[in-house]
């Protein structure tokens, strides 16, 4: 029946089964001398009710029987409406995100800059993966976790929009600990699949611990790891220091290490990716989205809206409307 079902339709026949003996006994064991009928004619001609007005009194009282019996079986029957509710499954995808943030990324080969084009694409692939929890870390010398695994996006995207470049002193690009650091951040997650999107435009020459060691870790915690290389390779403005510790930009090229974040992917099952301009980044942003999906998977709750009161409540109308009739139309003519 759809959305609606009985839950003790059991309960209903019984109550039909019921009534129906009650009728047979009234049938055969109290029977009445015919009396004289009810309605009589000549009295509502007298008053001027005419013969249809008397007819649909007995419609109505009949009526009122039937929906009087009809509402009575539904209620005993406790027949109900299901709501499906569908909630989407919350393990799925789980993605850490590690972000260069050295002073490189000031490179102005993307416009205005690698740093704001590619926070601009990161909040784009944030708002993809609307099913996934996502982590974020940032790193140049040191690493810095700016939130752990969350399916609070929006909040998520607040702390990418206030992301900086590093200070020239903590400047560096330590490849290997943000690969640790998101490994942390994945580790302990129990979802079907761990990616971790590392974004850089440098080579790694921070850390205790080499690229390389650090992506064995990654695959020994089954850990996906896609790289992204930034830069078209030419010369750009970038900012740097002068003679008296000024921040100026100068014109160079930013090279980053490609065969490293390669085997880097490859390592891990990943890909790697580069990136020469701002369209090709949200491009590389679209194809990892597209990659990295499972079935969208739904738990179905089912909740039952019992109506046996609005249906006892229609019961109880109707017995009254019938011996409403009974009481004040064929008693008293």
């Amino acid at each position: 029946m759809g959305n609606f079902t009985f839950l003790h339709i059991g309960r209903g026949l019984f109550f039909l089964a019921a009534l129906l003996l009650v009728i047979l006994f009234s049938k055969i064991f109290l029977k009445r001398k015919h009396s004289a009928p009810r309605f009589p004619l000549h009295f509502f001609n007298e008053i001027g009710v005419n013969f249809n007005n008397l007819l649909l009194f007995k419609i109505l009282k009949y009526l009122f029987l039937t929906s009087f019996v009809i509402f009575t079986f539904l209620g005993i029957s406790e027949f109900s409406k299901k709501i499906v509710i569908v909630k989407p499954k919350t393990k799925g995808i789980d993605i850490a995100i590690a972000f260069d943030i050295s002073t490189s990324m000031s490179a102005k080969d993307f416009k205005p800059d690698r740093l704001t084009v590619s926070k601009e694409v990161l909040k784009k692939f944030v708002n993809m993966r609307k099913n996934d929890r996502i982590a974020l870390l940032t790193f140049a010398a040191d690493t810095y976790v700016i939130s752990p695994l969350t399916l609070d996006h929006n909040t998520l995207i607040n702390l990418i929009s206030s992301i900086q470049l590093i200070p020239f002193d903590l400047d560096g690009t330590a490849i290997g600990m943000a690969i640790v650091n998101g490994i942390n951040l994945l580790r302990h997650s129990k979802a079907k699949s761990k990616v971790l999107l590392l974004i850089t435009d440098g080579s790694n020459n921070r850390g205790e611990i080499s690229p390389l060691t650090a992506a064995d870790f990654a695959r020994d915690y089954n850990i996906k790891i896609y790289t992204i290389g930034i830069g078209s390779g030419k010369k750009a403005d970038v900012l740097g220091l002068n003679m008296f510790n000024e921040p100026v930009y100068v014109k160079r090229i930013v090279q980053f290490d490609e065969k490293i974040l390669k085997k880097i992917a490859k390592k891990t099952g990943g890909r790697y990716f580069r990136a020469t301009d701002g369209k090709a980044l949200y491009e590389i942003a679209k194809k990892i989205d597209k990659m990295e999906r499972t079935p969208f998977e739904r738990n179905s709750e089912i909740k039952i809206k019992n109506l046996d009161n609005f249906f006892f409540l229609f019961s109880l109308i109707s017995i009254l409307g019938y011996i409403s009739i009974l009481t004040f139309v064929e008693k008293n003519f």
